[in-house]
């Protein structure tokens, strides 16, 4: 059964993964491609993604990289556990990031 769950995961990232994405489920398209053996996949959507985060802010259409939940990402994507854990803290202090907090529940089930 959750082989077919990741399965699925796996084929909706692969149409919608870039651009406003939520980085929640950046986050967890990440993490199935890198237990399914697609690391490499995961790479090349990571790298494009932060390049269109930093287009998006560079250009003003929104926030972009400098969104904390956007920097959170990309240090967990770039192993830097420190500033995520920082990041993390500080995103889960704001009274409307339920659905962030959701998800570093859901992560550390999962991880697990």
């Amino acid at each position: 059964m959750v082989k077919r769950y990741n399965q699925q995961i796996i084929e909706y990232s692969m149409k919608k993964w870039g651009g406003e994405y939520d980085p929640a489920n950046i986050s967890i398209s990440n993490l199935v491609f890198r237990e399914n053996g697609l690391g490499t996949v995961a790479d090349y959507n990571m790298e494009k993604w932060i390049a269109e985060q930093d287009s998006l802010r560079n250009w003003s259409i929104s926030s972009g990289s400098t969104s904390l939940k956007v920097q959170w990402i990309i240090a967990k994507y770039q192993g830097n556990d420190e500033e995520a854990k920082r990041l993390e803290k500080q995103i889960s202090s704001q009274a409307s990031e339920n659905r962030f907090r959701l998800l570093l529940e859901t992560l550390k089930i999962i991880i697990l």
